[in-house]
């Protein structure tokens, strides 16, 4: 595991998914103590559901994990719409979104994809992180540069200091990235 890694974790977005099927798959019924904490939940729906409430509290966690695909898709649609000034929106038609409605079904694609491709949750895990950190370099440089355009802040430019650790976290992050490449193509 390269340094890209733990620059990556920085920026753990991509990976959250991911992280809940690993644990699951890794740590098996170990974390079965877990239940302590849910069991009275599901007992407090005992008087409105009756015997049928333990049923119905699992059914209601698979259902948000389920959920949680089309809203990460969404989320991440709504994300990228505003970084290229797209008109983006579930209450606009395809034709006043295209955009992001594309972006939208490419997400829910890919989710899909790489559900049926039965891809290692562990190795997509791992290779997220990899692109994190070497996208995490970029993204700062980006955020530093216009947190202190006057066109975009005003007046409240970043302070020289934050502006200097801005850069040593780029800085950082590209020696990172660049270590993490040259781990991976050296095989080590």
């Amino acid at each position: 595991m390269g340094p890209g890694v733990v620059s990556g974790a920085a920026d753990n977005a991509p990976s959250g998914v991911i992280t809940y099927v690993q644990i699951g798959a890794t740590t098996g019924f170990s974390l079965l103590w877990l239940m302590l904490l849910s069991t009275p939940t599901a007992a407090a729906l005992r008087p409105v559901a009756g015997s049928a409430s333990t049923a119905l509290f699992a059914v209601g966690i698979v259902t948000s994990g389920v959920l949680s695909v089309p809203v990460m898709a969404a989320c991440s649609a709504y994300g990228l719409c505003e970084i290229f000034d797209w008109r983006e929106g579930l209450g606009r038609t395809v034709g006043q979104a295209r955009g992001f409605y594309v972006l939208l079904s490419a997400s829910l694609v890919a989710a899909v994809a790489i559900g049926l491709l039965r891809i290692p949750p562990v190795a997509l895990m791992f290779w997220s992180q990899v692109l994190n950190g070497i996208v995490l370099a970029p993204l700062v440089a980006v955020l530093t540069l216009r947190s202190n355009d006057p066109r975009v802040v005003r007046t409240y430019r970043s302070h020289p200091l934050s502006t200097a650790v801005g850069w040593g976290t780029v800085a950082l992050t590209v020696a990172l990235a660049a270590l993490t490449v040259g781990q991976l193509v050296a095989g080590s």
